[in-house]
């Protein structure tokens, strides 16, 4: 069985790494090699593919189960459904702060995020290392002609 609160550290640890090299190639200090920027991002595309694959498929499962037309039936199936889509306390889950919901629809949301901010990050990075080569390219010429 997994460790919820683990797993929910892991991931903002990931995302403070992220957010890190986001103000380290904002402030550029980091560039990318064009060839294994593009590596990176299609790993980074492989992982939003399954995100969001398994995101479909736990939105089909997150879905009133029918335990009959009768008051405890219906209240039942709101349970079910909160707990699947949510982990079950929409008092956690703030729609203007932080969310504390982990569940693994708002963990893998929150991976996918990240996984974005990260590809943002890589394709900045490999801009910047191309102006840069050819801004080098064009004082190099200037001197040698």
């Amino acid at each position: 069985m997994s460790d919820a609160p683990q797993e929910h550290q892991a991931l903002a640890k990931m995302a403070t790494a992220v957010s890190a090299v986001r103000r380290s190639v904002s402030a550029g200090h980091l560039r990318l090699d064009p060839d294994a920027a593009e590596r990176l991002i299609s790993v980074l595309r492989a992982q939003q593919d399954a995100v969001d694959l398994a995101v479909r498929r736990l939105g089909a499962l997150a879905r009133p189960v029918p335990l009959g037309a009768n008051p405890v039936g219906s209240a039942m199936e709101g349970k079910f459904w909160s707990r699947a889509a949510t982990d079950g306390d929409p008092a956690r889950t703030a729609p203007d702060g932080p969310s504390t919901d982990r569940s693994l629809t708002n963990m893998l949301t929150r991976y996918r995020r990240t996984l974005d901010e990260a590809e943002q990050a890589v394709t900045t990075a490999m801009r910047q290392y191309r102006t840069d080569e050819d801004d080098n390219v064009t004082r190099f010429r200037r001197v040698t002609s």
